[in-house]
């Protein structure tokens, strides 16, 4: 099925939702500790909406677009869930940096606080690996 010329395509039900969970995904990944942690859950639900709105776009035709859709909200629900874990894996860590990051007043104080934390997600990699 095609639509008329002088009707406009709407993106339906599945892209609204693939767009507004991609926006949430982001904010998401922006905010603190604890919060962002909710962005993994949020791409979860753009991996399903992008399958969603793909199928829909090659159903109507586009075959093109339905591709660049699938590949690109993938790709972003990739980093949304993977973000989400390192920081589930590092949380301690950077739960630590956070915290230190909203008392500094000067840069000498912000690079002990990187500084801190590189040494600490070091720590927590050679405890994850054994060694």
């Amino acid at each position: 099925m095609t639509s008329s010329p002088d009707r406009p395509q709407t993106p339906g039900r599945s892209g609204l939702v693939l767009g507004l969970s991609l926006i949430l995904g982001w904010l998401l990944l922006l905010a603190p500790l604890p919060y962002s942690l909710l962005s993994g859950a949020v791409g979860l639900v753009v991996a399903v909406a992008a399958v969603l709105a793909a199928r829909a776009r090659w159903r109507r035709g586009g075959r093109a677009s339905a591709i660049a859709t699938a590949v690109v909200a993938l790709g972003a629900a990739l980093v949304l869930v993977g973000s989400s874990a390192l920081s589930a894996v590092f949380y301690p860590q950077m739960r630590a940096y956070e915290e230190c990051r909203a008392s500094v007043l000067t840069h000498r104080a912000e690079q002990r606080c990187a500084d801190e934390v590189q040494q600490g997600i070091s720590a927590r990699i050679a405890e994850l690996l054994g060694a």
